[in-house]
């Protein structure tokens, strides 16, 4: 990998990438540069996605009815909806109802 140097099994620099089982079978995952996640909701699943991947990446957090001290202490930046659609990976922690999709 270009962005954490692993290469032929061996760690030329660290973070090295690591090892993950996904539904596709085991695959590598390069955390190197911490990637950077938005999450859109920051419901119950919003919550434990922050915490989760805090550790490994940069959590961009948007929420009509945010709690920023809460997301600080779970890692996690409170952003506007503009800055979590920014990112690499965007995760949709909301409920698709009608009332969500402002129709009524």
């Amino acid at each position: 990998c270009q962005r954490c140097g692993f290469a032929g099994g061996r760690r030329e620099r660290e973070p090295a990438p690591r090892r993950v089982i996904g539904p596709l079978g085991p695959s590598w995952v390069c955390y190197a540069d911490s990637m950077n996640v938005g999450l859109i909701g920051f419901g119950r699943l919003g919550r434990l996605l922050a915490r989760h991947f805090s550790r490994d990446a940069r959590i961009f957090v948007y929420d009509v009815e945010l709690d920023a001290k809460l997301a600080r202490a779970l890692g996690a930046r409170p952003a506007t909806m503009a800055e979590a659609c920014a990112q690499e990976v965007v995760v949709l922690c909301v409920a698709v109802t009608i009332e969500s999709l402002g129709h009524s």
